[in-house]
């Protein structure tokens, strides 16, 4: 599966210059999907990573693979609309 191409905006940081944790990374992909930390979410199997988004307002989700998928969707549901 492709996870990948199921996004609009990719934020790497080689393009950006900055790297996980640094808070300006975060701030990239803000700016890159045009949101706010109060409207975003943030999906990573590093509990250090999702403290970072976190300390910016962003939601964060660790995911650890034992049923991640049901518990991101899960989380998810009450801030997206799912038809």
């Amino acid at each position: 599966m492709d996870i990948f191409g199921e996004f609009n905006k990719l934020v790497l940081s080689y393009e950006v210059g900055h790297r996980k944790p640094d808070p300006e990374i975060y701030r990239r992909a803000l700016e890159s999907a045009r949101t706010t930390a109060s409207r975003a979410f943030y999906i990573d199997d590093r509990r250090d990573l999702v403290d970072a988004a976190a300390k910016l307002g962003i939601k964060g989700i660790v995911f650890d693979g034992d049923g991640a998928f049901e518990k991101i969707v899960k989380e998810l549901r009450p801030c997206m609309e799912f038809q």
